[in-house]
């Protein structure tokens, strides 16, 4: 799990870098030089959808997603293990589905030939990643639900 998180901290960093680069290029070429570029603003939006999707998978695996924290007032000790075990399966389910519904999108994309706007890029290989994103969203669940499990049954990592 060490090298997954280093692949997706390094991936977060590099994807963060590119879209200051891009946008710094494209305010300096807009409003410096006159001269916009077509281009940076859909490279821009793609980067930072994939940077969502990326930073999504840590804080899953972190278990730093936003919840109500009134619950765990009133839920105490194993009944709180259980309901992050649900919260995990329910929200992991919807990621399985989210994946599953990416499918129509990257066969329509691909019978009907689209491409981006600006960059000319296949929607196929964006949808794609989603594709991708939305499953390793998912086991990234899966990874918290088996981490829980172990924790509620005293098993050591």
């Amino acid at each position: 799990m060490n090298l997954i998180k280093k692949i997706c901290d390094w991936t977060a960093v590099i994807l963060l870098v590119l879209l200051a680069v891009v946008a710094f290029l494209q305010v300096s070429f807009r409003f410096v030089f006159n001269l916009p570029l077509d281009w940076s603003e859909e490279i821009t939006r793609y980067v930072l959808i994939m940077l969502v999707y990326i930073c999504t998978m840590n804080c899953v695996r972190d278990n730093g997603l936003i919840r109500i924290e009134i619950i765990d007032i009133f839920v105490k000790g194993k009944a709180k293990d259980f309901l992050d075990i649900f919260v995990s399966i329910v929200c992991g389910a919807f990621m399985f589905i989210m994946t599953y519904l990416t499918i129509p999108l990257i066969r329509n994309a691909i019978s009907g030939h689209q491409t981006s706007p600006a960059m000319q890029i296949p929607m196929a290989i964006m949808y794609g990643l989603e594709f991708v994103m939305f499953l390793f969203i998912s086991l990234m669940f899966i990874y918290r639900i088996i981490v829980a499990i172990m924790d509620l049954k005293g098993v050591t990592k």
